[in-house]
Protein backbone atom coordinates (compact mmCIF):
# COMPACT_ATOMS: atom_id res chain seq x y z
CA UNK A 1 0.00 0.00 0.00
CA UNK A 2 1.20 3.67 -1.00
CA UNK A 3 -0.08 4.51 2.43
CA UNK A 4 1.81 5.26 6.06
CA UNK A 5 0.25 6.87 8.70
CA UNK A 6 -2.72 7.29 6.98
CA UNK A 7 -0.70 9.69 4.41
CA UNK A 8 -0.37 8.49 1.07
CA UNK A 9 3.00 8.56 -0.35
CA UNK A 10 2.60 8.20 -4.43
CA UNK A 11 4.58 6.74 -6.94
CA UNK A 12 6.21 9.25 -9.23
CA UNK A 13 3.67 9.10 -11.71
CA UNK A 14 0.79 9.90 -9.52
CA UNK A 15 0.07 12.82 -7.16
CA UNK A 16 -3.39 14.20 -5.43
CA UNK A 17 -4.55 13.10 -1.83
CA UNK A 18 -5.25 9.38 -2.84
CA UNK A 19 -2.69 9.48 -6.02
CA UNK A 20 -5.92 10.20 -8.14
CA UNK A 21 -4.03 12.54 -10.54
CA UNK A 22 -1.38 12.07 -12.97
CA UNK A 23 1.21 13.85 -11.89
CA UNK A 24 1.50 17.02 -14.97
CA UNK A 25 5.76 16.62 -13.50
CA UNK A 26 6.42 13.20 -14.34
CA UNK A 27 7.67 13.24 -18.02
CA UNK A 28 10.60 16.19 -18.46
CA UNK A 29 8.18 19.05 -19.17
CA UNK A 30 10.11 22.07 -18.66
CA UNK A 31 13.15 22.50 -21.20
CA UNK A 32 16.34 23.96 -20.67
CA UNK A 33 16.58 22.97 -17.25
CA UNK A 34 13.31 24.60 -16.11
CA UNK A 35 12.04 23.49 -12.78
CA UNK A 36 8.60 21.90 -12.90
CA UNK A 37 5.89 22.12 -9.73
CA UNK A 38 2.64 20.46 -9.31
CA UNK A 39 -0.57 23.14 -8.89
CA UNK A 40 -3.18 21.10 -7.51
CA UNK A 41 -6.80 21.45 -5.57
CA UNK A 42 -9.82 19.11 -5.24
CA UNK A 43 -10.86 18.80 -8.73
CA UNK A 44 -7.54 18.60 -10.84
CA UNK A 45 -4.36 19.71 -10.98
CA UNK A 46 -2.04 21.97 -13.35
CA UNK A 47 1.64 22.73 -13.39
CA UNK A 48 4.16 25.69 -13.52
CA UNK A 49 7.43 25.48 -14.40
CA UNK A 50 10.27 28.17 -12.43
CA UNK A 51 12.69 29.00 -15.10
CA UNK A 52 16.42 29.84 -15.10
CA UNK A 53 17.34 33.62 -15.54
CA UNK A 54 18.26 32.43 -19.36
CA UNK A 55 14.72 31.37 -20.51
CA UNK A 56 11.08 32.50 -20.31
CA UNK A 57 7.99 31.26 -21.27
CA UNK A 58 5.18 28.36 -19.68
CA UNK A 59 7.64 25.92 -20.16
CA UNK A 60 11.20 27.95 -19.71
CA UNK A 61 10.94 27.22 -23.88
CA UNK A 62 11.89 30.98 -24.91
CA UNK A 63 15.33 32.26 -24.56
CA UNK A 64 15.77 35.89 -22.89
CA UNK A 65 17.81 37.96 -25.13
CA UNK A 66 18.67 40.43 -22.54
CA UNK A 67 19.62 43.85 -23.15
CA UNK A 68 20.52 46.66 -21.02
CA UNK A 69 18.04 49.43 -21.86
CA UNK A 70 15.09 46.97 -21.89
CA UNK A 71 14.59 46.87 -26.23
CA UNK A 72 13.47 43.38 -27.39
CA UNK A 73 14.85 42.01 -30.68
CA UNK A 74 11.43 42.41 -32.13
CA UNK A 75 8.18 44.44 -31.56
CA UNK A 76 5.51 43.46 -29.51
CA UNK A 77 2.27 43.09 -30.80
CA UNK A 78 -1.24 42.24 -30.01
CA UNK A 79 -0.76 44.20 -26.58
CA UNK A 80 2.41 42.69 -25.09
CA UNK A 81 5.24 44.50 -23.42
CA UNK A 82 8.76 44.21 -23.95
CA UNK A 83 10.28 42.94 -20.49
CA UNK A 84 14.24 42.54 -20.08
CA UNK A 85 14.51 41.57 -24.41
CA UNK A 86 11.50 39.52 -24.42
CA UNK A 87 7.97 40.22 -25.16
CA UNK A 88 4.79 39.48 -22.42
CA UNK A 89 2.06 38.69 -24.20
CA UNK A 90 -1.47 38.61 -22.62
CA UNK A 91 -3.54 35.34 -22.01
CA UNK A 92 -5.07 35.82 -25.71
CA UNK A 93 -1.57 35.52 -27.68
CA UNK A 94 1.47 33.63 -27.59
CA UNK A 95 4.70 33.56 -29.19
CA UNK A 96 8.26 35.62 -29.65
CA UNK A 97 6.53 39.05 -30.53
CA UNK A 98 2.79 37.73 -29.56
CA UNK A 99 1.90 37.18 -32.95
CA UNK A 100 -0.05 33.98 -32.61
CA UNK A 101 -3.65 33.96 -30.86
CA UNK A 102 -4.33 31.15 -28.04
CA UNK A 103 -5.62 28.37 -29.43
CA UNK A 104 -6.51 27.88 -26.29
CA UNK A 105 -8.58 30.79 -26.49
CA UNK A 106 -9.66 30.72 -29.50
CA UNK A 107 -11.46 27.56 -29.70
CA UNK A 108 -10.81 25.52 -26.84
CA UNK A 109 -10.40 21.70 -27.25
CA UNK A 110 -10.85 20.55 -24.35
CA UNK A 111 -13.94 19.04 -23.07
CA UNK A 112 -15.70 18.22 -20.09
CA UNK A 113 -14.17 21.35 -18.03
CA UNK A 114 -10.46 20.40 -19.16
CA UNK A 115 -7.85 22.97 -18.79
CA UNK A 116 -6.11 24.09 -21.87
CA UNK A 117 -2.62 25.07 -21.90
CA UNK A 118 -1.04 25.89 -25.10
CA UNK A 119 2.21 25.78 -26.11
CA UNK A 120 4.88 27.52 -28.50
CA UNK A 121 7.25 25.01 -29.95
CA UNK A 122 10.74 25.89 -30.83
CA UNK A 123 10.37 24.81 -34.34
CA UNK A 124 7.54 27.60 -34.52
CA UNK A 125 4.13 25.40 -34.22
CA UNK A 126 1.67 25.73 -31.96
CA UNK A 127 0.37 23.21 -29.71
CA UNK A 128 -2.41 22.52 -27.00
CA UNK A 129 -2.52 20.05 -23.85
CA UNK A 130 -6.01 19.19 -21.92
CA UNK A 131 -5.55 18.59 -18.22
CA UNK A 132 -8.80 16.86 -17.66
CA UNK A 133 -11.41 16.92 -14.38
CA UNK A 134 -11.39 13.55 -12.51
CA UNK A 135 -14.05 11.19 -14.79
CA UNK A 136 -12.30 12.09 -17.77
CA UNK A 137 -9.92 11.22 -20.29
CA UNK A 138 -8.60 11.30 -23.74
CA UNK A 139 -6.57 14.03 -25.60
CA UNK A 140 -9.13 16.71 -25.32
CA UNK A 141 -10.92 14.88 -22.33
CA UNK A 142 -13.68 13.46 -24.33
CA UNK A 143 -14.06 10.02 -22.74
CA UNK A 144 -16.00 8.98 -19.78
CA UNK A 145 -14.06 6.78 -17.84
CA UNK A 146 -17.42 5.18 -16.30
CA UNK A 147 -19.75 4.15 -18.12
CA UNK A 148 -22.60 1.66 -17.38
CA UNK A 149 -21.04 -1.49 -18.68
CA UNK A 150 -17.46 -0.43 -17.22
CA UNK A 151 -17.97 -2.38 -13.86
CA UNK A 152 -20.99 -5.11 -15.50
CA UNK A 153 -23.48 -4.27 -13.43
CA UNK A 154 -21.18 -3.14 -10.27
CA UNK A 155 -20.48 0.09 -9.10
CA UNK A 156 -17.86 2.32 -10.53
CA UNK A 157 -15.72 5.26 -9.08
CA UNK A 158 -13.49 7.39 -11.56
CA UNK A 159 -10.06 8.05 -10.44
CA UNK A 160 -8.14 10.58 -12.37
CA UNK A 161 -7.07 8.12 -15.01
CA UNK A 162 -8.51 4.40 -14.38
CA UNK A 163 -11.87 3.23 -12.65
CA UNK A 164 -12.27 1.03 -9.40
CA UNK A 165 -15.08 -1.16 -9.43
CA UNK A 166 -17.16 -2.40 -6.41
CA UNK A 167 -18.58 -5.40 -7.55
CA UNK A 168 -22.25 -6.84 -6.85
CA UNK A 169 -22.62 -10.41 -4.66
CA UNK A 170 -21.89 -13.07 -7.00
CA UNK A 171 -19.05 -11.22 -9.21
CA UNK A 172 -15.04 -10.68 -8.91
CA UNK A 173 -12.59 -9.42 -10.96
CA UNK A 174 -11.29 -6.00 -11.36
CA UNK A 175 -14.07 -5.34 -14.23
CA UNK A 176 -16.35 -7.78 -12.29
CA UNK A 177 -15.99 -9.82 -15.33
CA UNK A 178 -16.67 -12.84 -13.60
CA UNK A 179 -19.22 -15.61 -11.72
CA UNK A 180 -17.96 -16.21 -8.21
CA UNK A 181 -17.27 -19.63 -9.01
CA UNK A 182 -16.59 -20.73 -5.56
CA UNK A 183 -19.61 -18.66 -3.76
CA UNK A 184 -21.51 -22.18 -4.26
CA UNK A 185 -18.85 -24.12 -1.91
CA UNK A 186 -18.02 -26.65 -4.78
CA UNK A 187 -14.99 -28.11 -2.49
CA UNK A 188 -15.69 -30.37 0.19
CA UNK A 189 -14.99 -29.38 3.69
CA UNK A 190 -11.36 -30.34 3.94
CA UNK A 191 -10.90 -28.18 1.04
CA UNK A 192 -10.28 -24.74 -0.42
CA UNK A 193 -12.40 -22.93 -3.01
CA UNK A 194 -9.59 -20.78 -4.85
CA UNK A 195 -10.91 -19.03 -8.25
CA UNK A 196 -8.55 -18.55 -11.08
CA UNK A 197 -10.01 -16.02 -13.88
CA UNK A 198 -13.60 -18.10 -14.44
CA UNK A 199 -12.74 -21.26 -12.92
CA UNK A 200 -12.05 -22.74 -9.44
CA UNK A 201 -9.92 -25.23 -8.09
CA UNK A 202 -10.36 -26.97 -4.88
CA UNK A 203 -6.83 -27.22 -2.52
CA UNK A 204 -6.94 -29.97 -0.01
CA UNK A 205 -4.94 -29.38 2.49
CA UNK A 206 -4.41 -33.61 2.64
CA UNK A 207 -2.98 -33.19 -0.79
CA UNK A 208 0.54 -33.24 -0.40
CA UNK A 209 1.42 -32.10 -4.13
CA UNK A 210 -1.21 -29.06 -3.61
CA UNK A 211 -0.30 -27.30 -0.54
CA UNK A 212 3.29 -27.95 0.45
CA UNK A 213 4.05 -27.30 -3.08
CA UNK A 214 3.12 -23.55 -2.89
CA UNK A 215 5.11 -23.24 0.11
CA UNK A 216 8.33 -24.56 -2.26
CA UNK A 217 7.23 -22.34 -5.16
CA UNK A 218 7.20 -19.45 -2.84
CA UNK A 219 10.40 -20.42 -1.84
CA UNK A 220 8.87 -20.74 1.64
CA UNK A 221 9.26 -24.25 2.19
CA UNK A 222 9.76 -25.24 5.42
CA UNK A 223 13.94 -26.81 6.11
CA UNK A 224 15.60 -26.51 9.15
CA UNK A 225 15.15 -22.63 9.73
CA UNK A 226 11.12 -23.38 9.43
CA UNK A 227 8.60 -25.18 10.67
CA UNK A 228 4.85 -25.34 10.26
CA UNK A 229 1.70 -24.47 12.76
CA UNK A 230 -0.97 -26.62 12.86
CA UNK A 231 -3.52 -26.74 15.51
CA UNK A 232 -1.45 -25.39 17.83
CA UNK A 233 1.30 -27.97 17.32
CA UNK A 234 4.64 -26.92 15.50
CA UNK A 235 5.05 -29.79 12.97
CA UNK A 236 8.04 -30.53 10.75
CA UNK A 237 6.70 -30.77 6.91
CA UNK A 238 6.31 -34.24 5.75
CA UNK A 239 4.27 -34.65 9.28
CA UNK A 240 2.30 -31.22 8.49
CA UNK A 241 1.41 -31.93 5.12
CA UNK A 242 0.15 -35.33 5.83
CA UNK A 243 -2.29 -34.07 8.45
CA UNK A 244 -3.55 -30.60 7.44
CA UNK A 245 -2.86 -27.42 6.45
CA UNK A 246 -0.41 -25.11 8.52
CA UNK A 247 1.43 -21.65 8.53
CA UNK A 248 5.30 -21.89 7.27
CA UNK A 249 7.26 -19.76 10.57
CA UNK A 250 10.61 -19.05 10.41
CA UNK A 251 11.92 -20.92 13.99
CA UNK A 252 13.13 -17.35 15.22
CA UNK A 253 10.09 -15.58 15.67
CA UNK A 254 8.86 -17.49 18.20
CA UNK A 255 11.59 -18.63 21.12
CA UNK A 256 9.82 -21.96 21.94
CA UNK A 257 9.83 -23.07 18.39
CA UNK A 258 13.40 -24.03 18.41
CA UNK A 259 13.40 -26.37 21.29
CA UNK A 260 10.11 -27.62 19.96
CA UNK A 261 11.23 -28.16 16.66
CA UNK A 262 14.58 -29.33 17.70
CA UNK A 263 12.98 -31.97 19.97
CA UNK A 264 11.06 -33.24 17.06
CA UNK A 265 13.96 -33.94 14.40
CA UNK A 266 15.79 -35.80 17.67
CA UNK A 267 12.73 -37.72 18.27
CA UNK A 268 12.76 -38.43 14.33
CA UNK A 269 16.62 -39.26 14.06
CA UNK A 270 15.68 -41.40 17.36
CA UNK A 271 12.98 -43.34 14.43
CA UNK A 272 15.40 -43.81 11.74
CA UNK A 273 18.69 -45.10 14.34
Amino acid sequence: SPCNNEVCVCPAQYTGTFCEFDNPCYNPICEHDGVCSVISNTTNVSFTCTCSHLYSGQYCEIPLNISTNDSCPIECINGGTCENGICICTSHYVGPACQYENPCIKQNPCLNGGTCFSRYNSNGTLSTQCFCLQGFTGNHCEATLCSPTSCNGGLCTATQNNIVCVCSTGKIGDRCQYADACATNPCLSTERCEQIGSQYQCISCFDKSSYCSIYQLRNEYCDNRYTILVDNNFLSVPQACQRSCGQCLPVQRLKDISTLFHDEILADDKKIM
